[in-house]
């Protein structure tokens, strides 16, 4: 038993030498204390009794000390001071001072409570741990007025803060970690956060909640050289210069799973506000946060941002109500991952000059994917803003937002943005009344606005219902690009210009469809603005129901240009005037694109309009379009160009399916079929035009309720006018028409199958006061009131190397009906053509024919091939089968008229000239030959009234061949052969009446007269009024005067007509008839002995 009790005791004082309890009370307390420091003890376990304990104490000899409060009554007032690095654990306490060490100590607080100390809670170099405490009202110079630690590590768990005046928890070069705890109405001091303040030191916080905390910068949480990593936390109403909740400088961030409400800074981050920092934030939201520059987030200088899973919602700012982030000399990066902006907006106050309700981003560069921008708003991007920043946006949605300028985003400042696969829809941009915007009186860019030498890339977006003043989706600066492919942009409304996008700058847009678009003033879909650096690039488009008063679908102004490839225009609409689809004043091409059902009502409109400019359109195709015109070009500066186009289908309601006013052009191979309507130019109307070219247009099957004055080509008031390797076919009016125009020429063109016999004055081409070329062309089977060519008081006609063949006329000439100044018509071909008048082939008042072929003409008048109404010449024509009423090949009726070199075959007549018939005319007739050609009177020629000279010809198998009426004719160096006599004349060769004949070294042989018992002649001089056709006409006696020549081998010179004696001397006879005077000059002529001739 006794050895026992000596183990138990050596057991005791071993414990007692390690470690001790003792219990102390206020009174006791100090000396208590002192007693146990001074006990060389290594631990210290003090238990208070209730009271307040008021002396101040200091320990540091024991390297381990426990105060424990024995019930909840223990205060201490008086503050603990650790005077040597220790152990110290408190539990149970209630503090009302401070417990602090300048030296490195370990902390441990359990359950205690500190309030209203004046020199902070707790200040301590060295580790503490805090659990389950409250800290409320205390108060320090300068930061921690909760816990202070230097050089330690710090952990709070489950902790109140409520009420510290000067950063309720301070860590510098140590780390922090704080879990599970309330920050209530904390007060920072200076720049320091007002519930954690760190400086190079890692700092946690999980699952604690922050509520009305204040301070400089950082309102609850201020990190600087450190690390913070928050999670679970929630903020509300804090408030700060700089981050209401949190401030970060030079550190690293964590954030995750955390909500940020109602705080208030009033300079930068509204929720978080960090420099030269790397932030990642995760899971977070951040809700009627406000600050003047980013309403819940603000990063400057160097700092890179994550922001993921992310909602902002309801934050106000003046510029950045969701973010702001700006660079400076070295940008700053965010990246965005599932994020949310909704309903963000500048501060009521600040509406001018606001900026990027969702994201305002400076000298930065951003990333955002699969991230929505909703109902945000501002006076400047109303989701967000770029200037001097680089931004990529991937699988976005922009929803909702508004603003002046750019409802969706908007680009400054040599900014760059590259969007792929995301949507723009319902973005507004409009003047701010202070409750609402107008979008009907101002706004730029509802979705996009690019400024100021900033570019845009998107791809694969769409922009559905955006609404804007100016371009409701994209809007452009002057100095900008913009590249947007594969995109869709539909239900887009503008108040005036640019129903999808008003362009200044550079645009290139590839296999995008823009539909339903539209504008009030101008440009459905597209509006280019009236600069010079206002270019459009585009291919593989679709245009579909866009519309606006001008230009349905795009409208270029003066000075802009585009370039459109592989284009689809379809049901496009322009109400007022001119584009249904497109409408330029600038500068534009078309290539290998479509227009379909595209509509302008307008009677000055039409598909593409162009006013003051210049277009070419190339490989492209209009069909049932309807409009006034389906290509317009009018007042053109740089003149019109098409090459390859196709149109057909279309109703024209008013100039020509192409109407080219005061516009130079050249088109190349241009197809325009089956169109309806026209009223002025159904095809192809020019007006004002000093040059233009046509070169392989087809046209056929058109319809018109307006015939007079108006034709598939329409020509007027123009000059030199070209047209080449053209078909105009199946037209039932007028092919081509040429009106006060200066000169046209037509080179390789045909014209078939064109008929209208009730068109005034008009043939298959026609001229009005106009000059006229035609060369190796066409012009066949057309019927016509008037000619298949027809010039009317115009300057000149020229055809050549041309057939015109089986064409009716109704009125003068089937082929050519010219009352021009002068016609030339120089190796043609004429055939069959068909006049019930005169000119079966051509008429004309003076017209100049060489080389030419007519064949199997009719008229059933004079002229079975031509009338020349005023004279004109006949070089080297082939005349052959040709029909007439008189003048079976040619009828002369005034003027003068000069046959050289012209063959005449088995022409006929059925009054007088089988071949030439000349009234009232002078002419002349060189070395051209008459075969077979017979009429009832002169079956070669017969001249009535007129005055002339037969040289050098050659007649042969003629009927009646020359007959003299009232005319005084020589026949000089003629030979005649094979003649017959006609059915009313009694001689084969020449029978003069009332006129005077000359003959002059002819030779008349073998000239054949009927076998009949009456009195026949060779030649026969008589009155024979009664086969003239000039009524009440006086009729002379007639003189025939022979000189030279010989006449040989004619038949019955039985009878004594002519034999073969020679009178030398010559020899006046005359002789009373019953007809009047004849008298006979020969001279030198083979004449037989007796009668010289028969009366």
């Amino acid at each position: 038993m006794a050895s026992v009790m000596r183990l138990w005791i050596v057991g005791l004082f071993l414990v007692s030498g390690y470690a001790q309890t003792i219990y102390t009370s206020p009174g006791t307390w100090s000396s208590d204390i002192s007693s146990a420091d001074a006990s060389g003890y290594q631990s210290i376990t003090v238990v208070l009794q209730d009271g307040v304990y008021l002396q101040n104490v200091a320990f540091g000899n024991v390297p381990s000390w426990n105060f424990i409060a024995s019930a909840s009554g223990t205060i201490v007032s008086g503050s603990l001071t650790a005077t040597k690095s220790l152990s110290l654990t408190l539990s149970g306490i209630t503090f009302s001072s401070s417990i602090s060490s300048s030296l490195s100590i370990d902390l441990v607080v359990n359950n205690c409570n500190f309030f209203n100390s004046t020199s902070g809670a707790i200040s301590v170099w060295g580790n503490v741990m805090v659990s389950g405490c409250t800290f409320n009202n205390n108060t320090i110079v300068g930061s921690g007025s909760a816990i202070k630690s230097i050089g330690g590590s710090v952990s709070v768990f489950s902790s109140t803060f409520v009420g510290q005046n000067g950063s309720a928890v301070y860590i510098a070069s140590g780390s922090l970690q704080v879990s599970n705890s309330v920050f209530r109405y904390n007060r920072g001091s200076g720049a320091s956060g007002s519930a954690i303040f760190t400086t190079g030191s890692p700092t946690t916080v999980n699952g604690c909640t922050f509520f009305s905390n204040s301070a400089g910068t950082g309102g609850s949480i201020s990190t600087t050289s450190g690390q913070l990593v928050l999670s679970s936390s929630t903020f509300q109403y804090e408030q700060a210069g700089n981050g209401s909740s949190v401030a970060v400088q030079s550190s690293s961030v964590v954030v995750t799973n955390s909500t940020f409400s109602g705080g208030v800074a009033t300079n930068n981050g509204g929720a978080i506000y960090g420099t030269t920092s790397l932030v990642v934030i995760r899971g977070s939201q951040f809700t009627n946060m406000s600050a003047a520059q980013g309403g819940a987030l603000s990063f400057s200088t160097s700092t890179n941002v994550t922001v993921a899973d992310t909602a902002f919602t309801a934050n106000t700012a003046k510029n950045g109500a969701g973010i702001d982030i700006q660079g400076s000399g070295i940008p700053n990066y965010l990246t965005l991952l599932r994020c949310s902006f909704t309903s963000n907006t500048f501060i009521t106050s600040s509406y001018v000059g606001s900026s990027g309700a969702a994201l305002r981003a400076q000298s930065s560069v951003v990333s955002a994917q699969n991230s929505t921008f909703y109902g945000n708003l501002a006076n400047n991007a109303g989701g967000v803003h770029l200037s001097s920043s680089t931004g990529t946006f991937d699988y976005c949605t922009f929803n909702g937002n508004m603003a002046f300028t750019g409802g969706a985003v908007t680009l400054q400042s040599t900014s760059t943005i590259n969007v792929t696969r995301s949507n723009f829809s319902n973005n507004k941009a409009g003047g701010w009344t202070g409750v609402l915007y107008n979008f009907n009186s101002s706004g730029y860019g509802g979705a996009i606005s690019v400024q100021i030498t900033s570019t845009a890339y998107l791809d694969g977006c769409t922009f559905d219902g955006n609404a804007a003043s100016y371009g409701a989706a994209i809007i452009t600066d002057q100095n900008t690009n913009v590249r947007l492919t594969n995109s869709t942009l539909s239900n887009n409304v503008v108040g005036i210009i640019g129903g999808a996008l008003c362009i200044s700058g550079a645009v290139v847009l590839q296999s995008d469809t823009f539909t339903l678009n539209s504008a009030t003033s101008k440009g459905g879909a597209i509006y280019l603005n009236p600069t010079n650096l206002a270019s459009v690039t585009a291919s593989s488009l679709t245009f579909n129901s866009n519309s606006a008063q001008y230009g349905g679908a795009l409208f270029s102004d003066a000075g802009s240009s585009f370039t459109l490839s592989a284009a689809s225009f379809s049901n496009n609409y322009g109400s007022v005037m001119r584009g249904g689809s497109v409408f330029v004043n600038g500068t534009g091409t078309i290539d290998q694109s479509t227009f379909t059902s595209n509509g302008n009502s307008s009677t000055d409109g039409g598909v593409v309009g162009v006013t003051s400019a210049s277009l070419t359109v190339k490989n492209s195709v209009f069909t049932n379009n309807y409009a006034s015109s389906v290509l317009s070009c009018t007042s053109c500066a740089q003149g019109f160009s098409a090459q390859n186009i196709s149109l057909y289908s279309n109703t024209i309601l008013g100039n020509g399916v192409v109407s080219l006013v005061n516009t130079n052009f050249a088109i190349q191979s241009m197809a325009i079929n089956n169109n309806y309507g026209a009223l002025i130019g159904g095809g192809l109307n020019v007006n004002g035009v000093r040059n233009g070219t046509i070169d392989g247009l087809t046209m056929s099957l058109m319809t018109t309720s307006t015939v007079d004055a108006n034709a598939a080509l329409l020509v007027q008031n123009s000059g030199n006018i070209n047209l080449t390797n053209s078909v105009l076919q199946n037209i039932p009016f007028s092919a081509i028409l040429c009106s006060q125009s200066n000169l046209m020429y037509m080179r390789n063109v045909t014209v078939v199958n064109t008929y209208n016999v009730t068109a005034q004055e008009q043939g298959a081409v026609g001229g009005f006061a106009c000059s006229l070329q035609i060369d190796q062309s066409n012009l066949s089977n057309n019927s016509f009131k008037y000619a298949a060519v027809t010039m009317l008081n115009s300057d000149s006609l020229s055809v050549s190397n041309s057939v015109l063949s089986n064409n009716k006329a109704l009125s003068n000439g089937a082929a050519v009906y010219s009352t021009a100044g002068v016609t030339f018509l120089t190796s043609n071909s004429f055939y069959n053509n068909t006049s019930p008048s005169a000119g079966g082939a051509v008429a004309s008042n003076q017209a100049h024919l060489t080389n030419n072929t007519f064949i199997y003409n009719r008229s059933g008048s004079q002229g079975g091939a031509i009338l020349f109404a005023q004279g004109g010449t006949s070089t080297n024509n082939l005349y052959i089968n040709n029909t007439g009423g008189s003048g079976g090949a040619i009828s002369c009726v005034t003027g003068s008229l000069l046959a050289r070199g012209d063959t005449f075959i088995t022409n006929s007549a059925i009054n007088f000239g089988g071949a030439l018939q000349i009234v009232s005319s002078t002419f002349t007739i060189l070395s051209s030959t008459f075969i077979n050609n017979t009429a009832s009177t002169g079956g070669a020629i017969c001249p009535y009234g007129s005055k002339g000279t037969v040289f050098s010809s050659t007649f042969s198998g003629n009927t009646g061949t020359l007959v003299v009426l009232g005319s005084t004719v020589e026949f000089h160096s003629i030979t005649v052969t094979g003649s017959n006599s006609g059915p009313y004349t009694d001689a084969s060769v020449l029978l003069v009446s009332s006129g005077r004949a000359t003959m002059i070294n002819s030779n008349i042989y073998s000239n054949n007269l009927p076998k009949t018992a009456a009195t026949t002649y060779i030649i026969q001089v008589e009155d024979i009024s009664h086969f003239c056709v000039v009524e009440d006409a006086q009729v002379d006696d007639g003189t025939l005067t022979v000189v030279g020549g010989s006449f040989l081998n004619n038949s019955k010179q039985a009878l004594g007509v002519i034999s073969a004696s020679t009178v030398t001397v010559p020899s006046l006879a005359g002789y009373s008839t019953p007809m009047g005077y004849v008298s006979v000059m020969m001279s030198g002529t083979n004449l037989a002995t007796t009668p010289y001739f028969y009366p």
